[in-house]
């Protein structure tokens, strides 16, 4: 799924340098395509991120780099725009083909680097879940999946194990 933000966006503007692919822009500011064609702004109010432009960061990180800085978590999947690890890979490879970009670049598909999976890992919904840590959370160190209210991975499996209840994420 490409990444968006929601209306929570406090236009702080800290997800718009983490951009790989200048695909974050200012609310009002028009967006320019990879071809030079100038398209007008998404959005007026917040910043915005352009889909077309969006690979969730595959082939440079192994997350998605604005939801990592974002200090109020809006920077999240768009359950509307659904995208494969290929699909993604592929127009890392497009918008810089300057840059050799490998199969094995990094992807938040991975884990550790096994072959891509689809999805997340967490016990939850999963509908927009990655099955790790978002924004604030991880920068806690808090073992919390992205919105579904359940704790992910290890932490998630510890806590089943010794009778806790799931952990409570705000949104």
């Amino acid at each position: 799924m490409a990444t968006m933000i929601t209306s929570e966006c406090i236009n702080c503007g800290a997800c718009e340098p983490e951009c790989p692919n200048t695909a974050i822009y200012q609310g009002g500011v028009e967006w320019q395509a990879p071809d030079g064609a100038v398209h007008p702004a998404l959005s007026n109010d917040i910043f915005y991120i352009v889909p077309e432009k969006c690979t969730e960061c595959v082939g440079f990180h192994d997350h998605e780099a604005c939801a990592a800085v974002c200090p109020v978590d809006c920077c999240v999947p768009n359950p509307d725009i659904p995208e494969t690890h290929e699909v993604l890979l592929d127009r890392a490879r497009v918008l810089h083909p300057e840059l050799t970009i490998g199969d094995d670049a990094p992807s938040r598909f991975k884990k550790d680097g096994a072959a891509p999976v689809e999805g997340g890992g967490c016990t939850g919904s999963g509908s927009i879940c990655r099955g790790r840590p978002q924004g604030n959370a991880r920068r806690r160190g808090e073992a919390l999946c992205c919105g579904s209210g359940t704790r992910s991975g290890r932490e998630g499996d510890r806590a089943a194990a010794e009778g806790a209840p799931d952990a409570v994420v705000r949104r």
